[in-house]
């Protein structure tokens, strides 16, 4: 992956990338990929580090608890939503991934998994995933908490993004929500 913010042109002069004020944005010009990773694989690099929240255009924690719970039953139902958003870059020989769309369902998910969040089912229960030591509180199944770690989150990933790309590609996100 190269990273340089500078290419060349047809007689081999260097040219800073986004240098023609008629091009589209830099950002616009760099080709996303789509993938999907499962829930365990993203709040695994979560728990690691390997994935990033907290950029200076990410809004706090901003979902309550009964948008935390609809995404979560959103998931368990496999339906469609907007696909998270990365920009993907090599730190210390190291890949991480900064969310640029896509934290408060990220949060939501991570709550859910360290039981700090329910979700309803379809009668209407509460449902953990875990219990963090509260008798009265009812837990999925082993075989459910496997299924939910096992569903598929679509995402899309650019690489070697500026902040200020970043920065770019959320504004125009946050504008189509």
């Amino acid at each position: 992956m190269n990273c340089s913010s500078y290419d060349t042109d047809e007689t081999g002069a260097t040219l800073k990338a986004g240098s023609d004020r008629s091009s589209p944005s830099p950002a616009l010009t760099k080709h996303p990929r789509t993938c999907e990773y499962t829930v365990q694989m993203l709040c695994e690099g979560l728990r690691r580090g390997d994935i990033f929240l907290d950029t200076g255009y990410q809004r706090a924690a901003v979902w309550n608890a009964v948008m935390q719970s609809r995404f979560i039953d959103s998931v368990f139902q496999d339906m469609v939503f907007a696909p998270l958003v990365f920009s993907v870059k090599v730190v210390d020989g190291r890949e991480t991934r900064v969310c640029i769309d896509g934290k408060q369902r990220l949060l939501a998910l991570q709550l859910f998994l360290r039981g700090g969040l329910y979700y309803r089912d379809f009668e209407g229960d509460k449902v953990w995933y875990q219990s963090r030591g509260k008798k009265r509180r009812t837990v999925l199944a082993d075989a459910s908490r496997q299924r939910f770690l096992s569903q598929k989150i679509s995402c899309i990933e650019y690489d070697c993004l500026s902040s200020v790309e970043e920065r770019d590609i959320f504004l125009r996100v946050q504008a189509e929500h």
